[in-house]
Order: C-alpha cells, then sequence, then structure tokens
C-alpha cells in the first residue's frame, strides 16, 4: 500500500468513526481517533501475520517441489497477494499459496490464469472443499458434506455457473480440473 493509500485509509477511517465518538469515549475512555487508531494497528498486526504465514507456506512448497522458482508477472502477482491477505480461513490461504507457488513454477505445467483469482475470492472453504472431492471422483455421499437435495442443488448451481461444475452434479468443466489442480501444491519433484 503506497503512503497515500494509507493516507487516504486513516482519513477514511477517522471519518467513519466520528459519529461515535461520544459513544465511544463514553465506552473506552478514549477519543474516536485513539480508538480507530488502536483498531487499525490491530488491523496492521493480523494483515501482517497472515503476510508470514503465507510467505513461509510458499517457500516450504517451492522448497518441496524442488524446483527453482521464476518471478511472478506483476499483473498476477499484485493481485494475487492482495486477495490472499484477505484470507483468515487456512485451508483456503493453504490454496491461495498454492496458486502463488504454482505461479512462480511453470515448470510444473499448471497454467494459472488471472481469472482463477476472482474465482478463488467467491468460493467459501465448504465449496472449495466440496470441488476437492468432485476433483477425486468422491462421491457427495462420501464427502463428508451433509446437504439436502435443495440445498445441494444451490450449491452445484452456484459452481456451474462459475463455470466450475457441470450442471448434471460433481463433474469438473475443464476449468474446474484447471483450476482446483492450480490450488493445490505443486508437486514434488522426483530425484533422476
Amino acid at each position: 500500500m503506497t503512503e497515500e493509500e494509507l493516507r487516504l485509509m486513516n482519513l477514511g477511517a477517522d471519518a467513519a468513526m466520528r459519529p461515535f465518538a461520544q459513544l465511544m469515549d463514553t465506552l473506552f475512555g478514549g477519543s474516536a481517533e485513539e480508538v480507530s487508531e488502536m483498531w487499525r494497528y490491530s488491523w496492521k498486526i493480523r494483515r501482517f501475520g497472515r503476510q508470514v504465514k503465507l510467505m513461509q507456506r510458499i517457500q516450504q512448497m517451492i522448497v518441496e517441489s524442488g524446483l527453482k522458482p521464476a518471478r511472478i508477472p506483476g499483473e498476477l502477482a499484485i493481485p494475487l497477494l492482495s486477495a490472499a491477505n484477505l484470507e483468515n480461513d487456512d485451508s483456503m490461504q493453504q490454496r491461495w499459496a498454492a496458486l502463488l507457488a504454482n505461479a512462480a513454477l511453470p515448470e510444473t505445467g499448471i497454467p494459472i490464469q488471472p481469472g482463477f483469482i476472482q474465482i478463488l475470492s467467491n468460493l467459501s472453504a465448504f465449496e472449495a472443499r466440496f470441488l476437492d472431492g468432485c476433483f477425486e471422483f468422491a462421491p457427495i455421499s462420501k464427502m463428508g458434506v451433509e446437504l439436502d437435495d435443495e440445498a445441494q442443488t444451490r450449491l452445484i448451481a452456484r459452481l456451474a455457473g462459475q463455470g466450475l461444475l457441470r450442471e448434471q452434479g460433481c463433474e469438473l468443466t475443464p476449468l474446474g480440473v484447471a483450476f482446483v489442480r492450480a490450488c493445490r501444491p505443486p508437486a514434488t519433484r522426483q530425484p533422476t
């Protein structure tokens, strides 16, 4: 984030908190500016922690692959990192790390399409696990997923609407297969 963006964010946070100044003074014994600064600081710490965890995962995946990483083009790297840093769920952050690792390892032969960023951003952890189960050809009853018929129909329709599943059930489209592969850690290189 640039200094200008940070300055604008701080101004926006202060303006958003101004209507609650009296309440915050009563509840927390501090001015709205002090409390909003405390929240901003807390947010920065959480975001930093997620960034460190993400980088550890990416590094581990790259080392385990045995391949040499390459620079990820900025038009892919920046949106990937931005979206990954917003993720709180560990299983989803693992998918973001895999997307980044695969993007850095062209030798894997797993092309990372820019659209994968939006797809992953729009999925819940539950939906991602469901796609993994479909990728593994697991029957829905074996996925550990309890859905009534109506919920299952809605889930499949939502994933089909993103182009990941066919409407008939748990069959991935070519886009769905490519997406799930891209969200899995790169394969470990076998010694020759």
